[in-house]
């Protein structure tokens, strides 16, 4: 699968998806960091990727069809790098049965 990590998340946790075979790339190698939600929808809509995301507008801008494509809402708290990426990977396997078997946002709580 191909992943895109938005900007409010670390660069270093595409590394998580990269080491389990996915193609992953981090927002902030597309656009500035500080680019505005209704900027990047249109880049994760082009880039055919699953966009993965703090923000929470983005759930709204996936059920009125802005963002086209799946979603996969970070809902984790405050937890440091390694802790992150620790909790993702090992939920990776579910985030990706989901999104396969069609679910259009997957929310990591």
């Amino acid at each position: 699968m191909k992943f895109l990590i938005d900007a409010n998340l670390p660069a270093s946790l595409a590394d998580v998806f990269r080491e389990a075979g996915h193609v992953c790339v981090h927002m902030e190698t597309l656009l500035p960091r500080y680019s505005a939600d209704t900027d990047i929808a249109p880049v994760a809509n082009m880039s055919g990727a699953i966009f993965v995301t703090r923000d929470f507008d983005f759930v709204e801008f996936s059920r009125i069809g802005i963002l086209s494509g799946p979603l996969v809402l970070v809902r984790l708290g405050n937890l440091r790098r390694g802790a992150l990426a620790a909790t993702i990977r090992d939920r990776l396997p579910t985030i990706t049965a989901a999104i396969a078997a069609g679910e259009k946002i997957v929310v990591l709580r």
